[in-house]
Parts: C-alpha cells; sequence; structure tokens
C-alpha cells in the first residue's frame, strides 16, 4: 500500500513541537555552557595566581627556617582561602562536565529529531514524530558532587585551623584542651558525610527544586552545608580562637614589654596595624561584592568580555582579600627576623636580640625587658 500523503498542517504542527522543546532546551543548555566555561576559566586563573602566592611564602618560610607557631597560625591563616579556592575550581570542573553533558545530550536529541521527521515524510508515519527525544546526559551528578565539595571545603577549613593547634597541644600533651577540639572537629565532619548522603540520596531533592529535569534524571544546583554541619564547625573554629586568646594571654608579659615604654605610641601602632591589616581588605570586599551583586555578576549585561571581568575579578579579588592578613603578618616578621645556625627563629630590633614570643622549644615565653619590641 502506497503511504498517505502528509498533510501540511500536521507536518507543521510536527515541526513546531520539535521546535519549541528543541529551542528551549539548546537555548538554556548553551547559555548556561557558555557561563560555565567563562567561570572555569576564571577560577583556574585565580587558582594558578593563589597558588603561586603560596608556594612563594612556603619557600620563603622553610628557607628561612621559621619554626616557631606564630608563623605556622599566620601560614595557616594564609593556607585557610586557599583550600576554598581550590574547592571552588573543582567544583567549577564538575559544572563546566555537566554543561558539556548537557549541550552533547541535546545535539543528540537533535539528530534523533531530525531522524524521526525524515521517516516520517518518508513513511507518513508520524506515531513517534511529536516524541521528541530526551536522552540521558552522560554526567548529571554536579548537585551532588558540588554538594560534597562544598561539605569538604568546610570541614577542610576547620582541618587547617585546629591541625596545627591539635599538633601543639598533643606535642605540650594538654590532653584537657586538645579532646574538646578533636571531638568537636570529628562531629562536624561526621555531621557533614550525612549532609551529603542524605542530598545525594535518590529523590532526596524534589523536581520542582531542580534546575533541569528529564525522563528518569535530574540536575540541580550544590546545597550548602545544613544547619547542624555549620553549627558544629562554627564551634570548632570558636574553640579553637578562645585556645589562640589563652595562649596570647599566657604570653601577656610579653605584650606588657611590648607596651611598658611608650603604651599611646605603641597602641596607635596597633590599632594602625588592626585597621590596615583587617579592615581595609574588609572594606574592599564588601564594596566589590555590593557591586557585584548590583550589576549580577555580570549577567545584566549581554557582553561575554563584561561577565569575563566580573568572574574572574571575583574569583581572584575575594580570596586574595582573605588571605592578605596572613600574608601581611608574614611579611612583617620576615623584616624583623632571621635564623640562627641552630635553627631557632630569633627576633630582631634595634640591634639586639629578642626571645621570640612563640618559641621553637620549651622555653620561658616572656621577652627580654631590655628589649625595646618583641613581636
Amino acid at each position: 500500500m502506497d503511504p498517505v500523503p502528509l498533510d501540511s498542517n500536521e507536518l507543521y504542527s510536527i515541526v513546531s513541537v520539535m521546535q519549541d522543546r528543541i529551542e528551549d532546551q539548546l537555548s538554556w543548555s548553551w547559555l548556561n555552557f557558555r557561563e560555565v566555561f567563562t567561570d572555569t576559566l576564571a577560577s583556574t586563573v585565580s587558582l594558578g595566581a593563589l597558588t603561586v602566592i603560596v608556594a612563594v611564602v612556603l619557600y620563603i618560610v622553610i628557607s628561612k627556617r621559621m619554626q616557631d607557631n606564630t608563623t605556622t597560625f599566620l601560614l595557616t591563616y594564609t593556607l585557610l582561602d586557599w583550600v576554598t579556592a581550590f574547592s571552588a575550581w573543582l567544583m567549577s570542573l564538575s559544572r563546566a562536565a555537566q554543561a558539556y553533558a548537557l549541550v552533547r545530550s541535546k545535539i543528540a536529541d537533535i539528530y534523533g529529531a531530525t531522524d524521526q521527521l525524515l521517516y516520517c515524510v518518508a513513511t507518513s508515519d508520524c506515531a513517534q514524530a511529536y516524541s521528541v527525544p530526551n536522552g540521558v546526559p552522560d554526567y548529571t551528578s554536579h548537585g551532588c558532587a558540588g554538594t560534597a565539595l562544598l561539605a569538604a571545603d568546610v570541614v577542610m577549613r576547620e582541618a587547617v585551623i585546629s591541625g596545627p593547634l591539635l599538633f601543639v597541644l598533643s606535642a605540650q600533651k594538654r590532653w584537657v584542651a586538645a579532646i574538646p577540639l578533636l571531638s568537636l572537629f570529628l562531629a562536624s565532619s561526621a555531621s557533614a558525610v550525612l549532609h551529603v548522603k542524605n542530598t545525594c540520596e535518590p529523590g532526596a531533592i524534589p523536581e520542582a527544586d531542580a534546575v533541569y529535569s528529564g525522563d528518569g534524571w535530574l540536575v540541580f544546583d550544590p546545597v550548602p552545608v545544613d544547619a547542624a554541619t555549620a553549627r558544629l564547625a562554627w564551634l570548632t573554629n570558636v574553640y579553637a580562637l578562645l585556645l589562640i586568646l589563652h595562649r596570647l594571654w599566657e604570653d601577656r608579659e610579653a605584650i606588657k614589654a611590648y607596651m611598658s615604654d611608650d603604651p599611646i605610641r605603641a597602641g596607635a601602632k596597633w590599632v594602625a596595624w588592626v585597621g590596615v591589616t583587617f579592615a581595609v581588605p574588609a572594606f574592599i570586599t564588601e564594596t566589590w561584592m555590593t557591586y557585584y551583586d548590583s550589576h549580577e555578576g555580570g549577567r545584566s549585561s549581554d557582553s561575554a568580555v563584561v561577565y569575563a571581568f566580573f568572574a574572574l575579578t571575583n574569583s581572584l579579588l575575594i580570596p586574595l582579600m582573605g588571605m592578605y592578613p596572613g600574608l601581611a603578618g608574614l611579611f612583617q616578621r620576615l623584616r624583623r627576623r632571621d635564623v640562627d645556625p641552630d635553627g631557632e627563629v630569633t627576633a630582631w630590633a634595634d640591634g639586639k636580640a629578642i626571645t621570640p614570643v612563640y618559641p621553637v622549644e620549651t622555653k620561658s615565653n616572656v621577652a627580654d625587658p631590655s628589649a625595646d619590641e618583641t613581636l
């Protein structure tokens, strides 16, 4: 039996259905892919620059044999935002892989729809022509992977802070202070693991909350850590800060020696140092974030160059301002410190050697009253 000629209205209806679905899916996937590619490139450049900075700092610290606890703390402070930048880079790679998989899948769907349309025209059998193919992309796990990376970032930042403190406390056999810190860290880590597990379970994310969904697959944005994990991480960091403050209290005699000669002048120096080291980068960060949000991160402009500018500046400026206090403290110590043949880091002021505030070995942590300054 000869095929029945295809009615033009039916053909138009089939093509319209295909066009609407394909344009809607492919245009979203392509726009998302363009932004993701720019974000990935920006995060790669940012991580590379920050890695160079951290590598140079590590080389200087190691070559100068700066082994005191204060240098360790400042170096730890510097590494925090590098860890976050590294996590952001991994997330950008995961998001790029998913965006590429979505575009590739939609292109394959277009080929499938074209084949169905040709078959419909050739045979007038158009039963399948109204059903646009909706293949499963090769990678749709960015939501789960990104959630795991966000949780890992929180845990790694805790580890960078708590690890050196636990090492120092255990070396000094101060178990009463070390055990609570270790317990809080392990609790927050376990809570982060449970959060990732619950988020990545099938059906945990409602389809209504998905960024994009298809037949049997779901794409969603990464989920930040839950309230329980965030609270445990906060408690861990607060407890670590209290331990650091307690150590400063133990070294109060050294601080008094620093302030003894001219407390007003010394106090003014401290205020100026705190302002330049902490207030200025915080002000720059807040100003930039306000500007970034007001322009929707460059999305308010159709220019790819404008979006790339916002993406690169945001990925580099934010972690750099976070690292600045630690870098400034290390630079200050480099100006005033030298290394003796035995490996002990010794401070110098006005040509006089000063006992370190945080000695390498177990010694008195009271500064020499005859010195004009301590670190």
